[in-house]
């Protein structure tokens, strides 16, 4: 070969220096883009932090189910995580733990892997702290006072979700139709001493709205009844209520999915309130997506036609029957008392789906796993509200109220009378509120002493308080009455069989009422007394040898 074959004609180089040129501009031109990118995603940190987001999530790892959550918190959060090798009965033993552990001021998640007549693991108190929530909402930075702003953000930003095949979906690893179909196979759990047996209380209940073409989503209990029948309760001005009494009409049963063992996000979003019109599972999905950087996946059911999120543990598919009834309770409520025995409707169970070494996941019943679980959804309708009607600065529902009924507000007040307005506001917020406080911003609401103080010093009952009678609320409180009497409907609590649930009943009615805690605007008021401001930046543990808090 001369030595004129080996010359570029154009660049007057050997083809072995020409080809080693062409290799550096390109390692060049690779450097050069990641600096692009780099100082792409700076400036987008200040105008778009969600396509951050969505880059961070291709770039990196990012958690898509409940094994990724489990094992965020046991890389990230220790504390927040207790796994249990020692076998435990599903009846009263697993929830007994994590009672004990309550008593002592923890709050754990708790994995058992060893559970008695299941080769399943279960899991709990995946929501009892808000540090959970943080991480259910994949926002671990944001400190607990506002987690609402954080769960704010993420929401009213629907997103349609990704339909997948079975192949690429992890809840279909194992298919279970007709007689194969055996729910006591699953670690089902007896919570509470005087519970009516073993339940499903943490699963996801999906139905379809032909009415509004909508997806509906919401947590309910599931008593077990048989291998392949479920109970269903579902409160007479529920969705699922509405949905049941329409398809009982018409004598045709409704299809419904239960989704057990999911990211919490999927929970969490389940308890947003939403207009009745709009799409739960284009809801959620945005919410997954603000969040992570992608919607949701899901995948066709088996046996109903249905959609749910490919990445669960266990989808229980079937069909709520109509005018079928089993008496269904007493069981473990929210309100920390025994909802009393119904007559319920029943699911006719017609396939369950399952991963590979699945974990059923237990909502802890009548305990802060199940107050926390939907406490979101709650404060931040009640901040919606209220916030369109005065300058909102921060919402709380305390335990102390079950994270139900009791609603701290404090408020930027700028007019007279504006306090009341929002006390009226907040108790119309939802139908779960008892009684609101509303305060000055100056008012730490994370801070019951703070709150009291407010109460008594800053109110004249006879003008500050406002009591409404024969207002709407949930059958499951005990103090509720009827239209016609002014006492409590139930006085056995525990075993009568006082109505059934999902059809309109008399005894939904309760007395509200709220608080105007906040000092006037044109008259002068008594400043508390403090140190100067600086107090707050001062370092303790300059002045103390070992202080860490």
């Amino acid at each position: 070969m001369s030595q004129s074959s080996l010359k570029n004609p154009i660049l007057g180089l050997n083809t072995l220096n020409y080809s080693m040129g062409v290799l550096y501009f390109l390692l060049w031109a690779m450097h050069l883009f990641k600096l692009i990118i780099f100082i792409l995603i700076l400036h987008q940190i200040f105008i778009n932090r969600y396509l951050v987001t969505f880059l961070y999530s291709i770039i990196f790892y990012m958690p898509r189910d409940l094994r990724d959550f489990i094992e965020n918190l046991s890389n990230n959060a220790p504390s927040e995580i207790v796994v249990i090798d020692k076998e435990v009965d599903p009846t009263w033993e697993a929830t007994s733990v994590a009672r004990k552990l309550q008593s002592e001021g923890e709050y754990p998640l708790l994995l058992f892997n060893n559970v008695l007549g299941s080769s399943h693991r279960l899991v709990t108190n995946v929501h009892a702290t808000r540090t959970k929530l943080a991480y259910g909402l994949e926002s671990p930075h944001i400190e607990p006072r506002k987690l609402l702003k954080r769960y704010i953000e993420l929401t009213n930003k629907p997103a349609k979700p990704i339909l997948i095949d079975n192949k690429d979906a992890p809840v279909k690893q194992n298919i279970k139709t007709g007689t194969d179909v055996d729910l006591t196979e699953l670690p089902l759990v007896q919570h509470n001493e005087l519970d009516n047996g073993l339940y499903i209380d943490a699963g996801i209940l999906w139905v379809f709205d032909e009415e509004t073409q909508t997806y509906n989503a919401g947590i309910y209990r599931h008593q077990l009844h048989e291998k392949n029948l479920l109970g269903v309760y579902a409160g007479a001005g529920q969705h699922l209520a509405h949905l049941m009494r329409n398809a009982e009409s018409t004598n045709k049963p409704l299809e419904v999915a239960i989704t057990v063992g999911t990211h919490p996000y999927i929970t969490i979003g389940s308890t947003t309130r939403i207009d009745r019109e709009a799409d739960e599972l284009d809801a959620i999905s945005g919410l997954i997506n603000e969040a992570v950087g992608e919607p949701m996946k899901t995948v066709q059911c088996e046996t109903v036609d249905l959609q749910v999120p490919a990445n669960s543990e266990f989808v229980i598919e079937g069909k709520i029957l109509p005018n079928v009834l089993r008496t269904e309770g007493p069981f473990g409520e929210y309100p920390w008392t025994y909802g009393p025995s119904r007559n319920n409707r029943v699911i006719e169970v017609t396939a369950i789906c399952h991963r590979n070494d699945p974990i059923h996941e237990t909502i802890f019943a009548a305990h802060p796993d199940h107050n926390l679980c939907g406490v979101l959804g709650v404060e931040r309708q009640l901040y919606e509200r209220v916030n369109r009607v005065s300058r909102v600065h921060e919402v709380r529902m305390p335990m102390h109220g079950c994270c139900r009924f009791t609603g701290f507000i404090s408020i930027n007040k700028e007019v007279d009378g504006e306090g009341k307005y929002a006390v009226l506001a907040g108790l119309a917020a939802d139908h779960f509120l008892k009684n609101v406080i509303v305060v000055d911003n100056d008012i730490d609401i994370f801070n019951d002493e703070e709150v009291l103080w407010a109460l008594w010093s800053r109110t004249h009952m006879d003008r500050d308080a406002v009591i409404i009678p024969h207002s709407f609320a949930d059958p499951l409180v005990p103090s509720t009455y009827t239209a016609d009497q002014l006492e409590t409907r139930r006085t056995n609590f525990d075993d009568e069989i006082v109505d059934v649930a999902y059809l309109p009943n008399p005894d939904t009615l309760d007395t509200k009422f709220g608080v105007n805690a906040t000092k006037p605007v044109t008259t002068q008021w008594p400043k508390r007394p403090e140190p100067p401001e600086a107090w707050k930046d001062i370092d303790l543990a300059s002045y103390i040898d070992g202080w860490t808090k």
